[in-house]
């Protein structure tokens, strides 16, 4: 096996990584109850369009090194990573509006109906571990693309 085609294998390696991280759990929402049980809600990002994105452009990254156009890797690579990247930092911004929303959400069923059982006394949000392995996979795809890209054909 030549370098390049090793070169190519780390790409295509890294890609199909972000895409499978686009199955992981990005979001935890613990809801606390009242007798002292928790709820845990897990938030990933397919089935929402952002995660869509995410999975086509890594297929799309997959797919290059199956195919050959080393010379479009790096540029592939870039967009990959500008536009993950950029919906990764969105909606690790906004988990807390998740937990705000449904916050709001029992507040009224609560004034509404009154509490009748088991009520939840307080919600939390915190980074799962599919947060960190998407921006590590987002580098990797960036860095891989690089390296497949500037690498010199093997004769």
């Amino acid at each position: 096996m030549g370098t390049t085609k090793f070169k190519g294998w780390l790409f295509l390696i890294s890609s199909a990584l972000l895409g499978a991280c686009c199955f992981m759990p990005v979001t935890t929402l613990t809801a606390h109850m009242a007798d002292g049980s928790k709820e845990n809600t897990y938030i990933t990002f397919l089935p929402t369009l952002p995660g869509f994105v995410i999975l086509v452009l890594a297929l799309l990254c997959v797919v290059i090194p199956l195919v050959g156009l080393k010379s479009k890797a790096a540029i592939t690579a870039t967009i990959t990573a500008l536009v993950s990247g950029g919906m990764v930092a969105y909606a690790s911004y906004s988990a807390s509006k998740y937990k705000d929303a449904a916050d709001i959400a029992s507040e009224i069923l609560t004034g509404t109906f009154g509490t009748a059982g088991n009520s939840v006394v307080e919600r939390t949000a915190s980074a799962g571990f599919g947060l960190y392995l998407i921006v590590i996979a987002i580098i990797l795809v960036l860095v891989t693309g690089f390296i497949y890209g500037i690498a010199e054909d093997d004769y």
